[in-house]
């Protein structure tokens, strides 16, 4: 199986203190080795998003340890993230918005450009380049944020309900886009997901449920 992309051991998120103290996450315990692809499923508030951003490295656990072993645990720029809602900057154009990250990983302008050009005929919108997000659709906008993943050719890929606000043709095409780049890449792939169709098209289903993680 190789080297673990990342590992949670005993890890905890709790927010507020005292009374109002809210455990998000708790004793959870996971692993993921390049080329896992994970259905995350669970209700509302049970900690799915919460837990995606302890993996990604957004957040840190209260208690326990987050670490990515593949990645000499320097996750950064090394994970891709799709979030659930819009996440493209406005007055950026599509290849603006995806060559940004690697601008700020220190890529050259023109360096940057040419992968975000590459990035986005890969997932068939290198004629949307020069949009700008209000001229996207909702699945086109989508498609730019996994061009901006895949453009950073990331060893694991962090994707929040992707799917909440399309259609459920839409949807499973954007998922099996996603499965496409992960699987091109190696990396692994983590997909929180209420749509059960969504999961299936996963062959490993993780449940959060109260923050407790069976996998």
């Amino acid at each position: 199986m190789g080297t673990a992309v990342v590992t949670c051991q005993d890890v905890a998120r709790t927010y507020g203190r005292g009374g109002k103290a809210v455990v998000a996450v708790h004793g959870v315990r996971c692993s993921l080795a390049p080329g896992d692809q994970v259905a995350l499923l669970g209700p509302s508030g049970s900690g799915k998003t919460t837990l995606l951003h302890l993996l990604a490295g957004l957040d840190r656990p209260t208690t326990g340890t987050v670490a990515w072993p593949e990645l000499d645990d320097r996750p950064r720029g090394r994970i891709g993230v799709v979030f659930q809602g819009p996440s493209l900057l406005p007055p950026l154009d599509a290849a603006e918005n995806v060559a940004l990250p690697l601008l700020i990983a220190g890529l050259s302008v023109v360096d940057a450009r040419a992968m975000a050009l590459r990035a986005l005929d890969s997932v068939g919108i290198g004629d949307l380049a020069d949009k700008l997000p209000q001229e996207l659709s909702g699945g086109q906008a989508q498609r730019v944020a996994v061009a901006r993943v895949l453009a950073g050719s990331p060893r694991l890929i962090i994707a929040d309900e992707p799917t909440a606000q399309l259609d459920s043709a839409l949807a499973a095409r954007v998922v099996e886009l996603l499965i496409t780049v992960a699987r091109r890449l190696t990396a692994a792939l983590v997909i929180a997901t209420h749509d059960p169709l969504i999961a299936d098209l996963l062959p490993i289903h993780w449940r959060m449920r109260d923050g407790a993680l069976e996998c």
